[in-house]
């Protein structure tokens, strides 16, 4: 008997334990109750391109597509509780080329692509929604012997291809290039402005690099018919859309200032300079050591803002600063929950090196208000691009963003400020995907793509006695996982 108790007691202080270092409770869900839910509060089910292409609509009607959720599965990860289900549809195929290449023969083609309906289920009990497509690269499919079909969300440690995610309006928000079960490269929409970055120039260093894909989609019914003679025979029609979209990797490019070679292959001549003068602008790694000396100004307003916004409660006004490369601080003439408002004269042929302010009850990242306002500040010359740091303060900690390169930052503002209403549409949508603070940044800058910016993040740290405090700074990118990793810092 005695020993019954301690066997229980240990599984007691186990489970305590797995609770306290997993930095959130287990989050249960059942088939029915996402059943349940996504039958309340999905008003579409549009999925690309079998609802969204007129050439994809058989006999010119939407085919009728509804989840399986008998064959649903659910599962845990970092990053939450999800319930992965099939839809009734036919495996199709992907294929993605340069947009300067020749499209892949027909002969080439091969069933590729699974789509599913993905649910994700927060600790508050709020259901998020999304159009999964998973295509598999000819390796796993083809050398590997893989089916798509079968793939685990949750055990992608052999898997080779892309992965998109969609929103229940049929728009594709973000995706994800994997090689062997690790992420290579990001996949955003275009905005068909078109461009890659082919001839920008570039130093040492790791640089994202971007091009235009052209996505083919074909999809094929297929029947059985007797043609007369008491044969049966098959038929089939296919029907093919097309989308373009922006792949990006990560590629580490040489010292190459004569030339505007992205690949600097070693036909760059060496201007015989010192590259470590090149560019005086500060990086990631500057500016979060800078943030991290004990007496920056900086860093103690924004101790200072973070202990105000402890306790807040839905409805509390935003609060915040901006100052001047000259040195002048600047408060907002008025503020609601969303928003502040600064004097258009105290600007005036002002540039801010600083751009402060808080969520009191809100998420990590800018809102979409946020972020046209910053694209604003850029395009009217109000920002001192060289020492500009941007920052949002929550009870979760601060996170800071430097522009680290200035013409992916100009063409994020124009996607930003020339946008018709979809890119807003997925950033909110992105933004209620949850995650924790780090899979909230990488979703950020998932769906941004391109945006020459990079993230300097300051997490609240909790001492014996459940007290709040900020750490440090540390310069983050995006790792494997759908998180975050510190970035390589010398």
């Amino acid at each position: 008997m005695l020993l019954s108790l301690l066997v229980l007691l240990l599984a007691s202080c186990i489970d305590s334990l797995n609770e306290m270092f997993s930095g959130s409770p287990e989050v249960e869900v059942s088939i029915d109750e996402v059943k349940a839910a996504f039958e309340r509060d999905a008003t579409a089910l549009e999925v690309r391109p079998f609802t969204t292409s007129k050439t994809t609509k058989n006999g010119g009607k939407s085919p009728v597509i509804t989840p399986l959720w008998a064959k649903g599965y659910a599962y845990m990860d970092k990053e939450g509780t999800f319930v992965s289900i099939p839809l009734n549809l036919p495996l199709v195929k992907t294929f993605a080329v340069k947009r300067e290449k020749s499209p892949i023969p027909d002969n080439e083609k091969y069933n590729n692509t699974d789509i599913r309906l993905l649910v994700q289920k927060s600790q508050e009990n709020e259901y998020f929604y999304q159009i999964v497509h998973i295509t598999g690269d000819f390796s796993y499919v083809i050398d590997k012997k893989r089916d798509v079909k079968q793939l685990k969300l949750d055990d992608l440690k052999s898997f080779s291809g892309d992965i998109r995610y969609f929103s229940l309006q049929g728009e594709l928000m973000f995706g994800y290039i994997y090689k062997n079960g690790e992420k290579v490269g990001t996949i955003s929409p275009s905005d068909k402005s078109g461009t890659g970055n082919k001839s920008k120039l570039q130093t040492r260093s790791f640089e994202e690099i971007c091009e235009e894909h052209l996505i083919e989609t074909e999809t094929c019914n297929y029947w059985g018919y007797e043609d007369g003679e008491g044969f049966v025979g098959t038929g089939s029609e296919c029907y093919y859309d097309y989308q373009i979209e922006i792949y990006c990797y990560p590629s580490w490019v040489q010292s190459c200032l004569n030339c505007g070679s992205v690949s600097c292959n070693g036909n760059c001549s060496d201007t015989g300079e010192d590259i470590g003068n090149q560019d005086k602008k500060q990086t990631p790694c500057d500016k979060a050591n800078a943030l991290n000396e004990a007496k920056n100004t900086l860093h103690e307003k924004v101790k200072s803002f973070f202990n105000s916004v402890l306790g807040a409660k839905a409805g509390d006004h935003e609060s915040g600063w901006m100052k001047t490369a000259d040195g002048k601080y600047i408060s907002p003439i008025s503020s609601t929950s969303t928003s502040l408002t600064y004097s258009a004269s105290a600007m005036s042929g002002n540039k801010a090196t600083e751009s402060y302010h808080t969520h009191p009850a809100g998420s990590c990242i800018p809102s979409w208000g946020d972020l046209k306002r910053l694209a604003q500040m850029y395009k009217d010359g109000q920002i001192d691009v060289d020492d500009f740091s941007y920052g949002v303060i929550t009870s979760m900690g601060c996170t800071s963003m430097v522009i680290s390169n200035e013409s992916e930052f100009n063409a994020l503002a124009d996607r930003v400020l020339n946008d018709s209403g979809t890119f807003e549409d997925n950033y909110d949508k992105m933004a209620q995907l949850g995650g924790g603070v780090e899979g909230t940044i990488a979703n950020f800058l998932g769906l941004l793509g391109v945006s020459g910016l990079n993230i300097i993040l300051n997490q609240t740290e909790y001492g014996s006695d459940d007290s709040a405090s900020l750490g440090g700074w540390t310069a983050k990118e995006p790792d494997n996982s759908g998180g975050l990793t510190n970035s390589i810092c010398k």
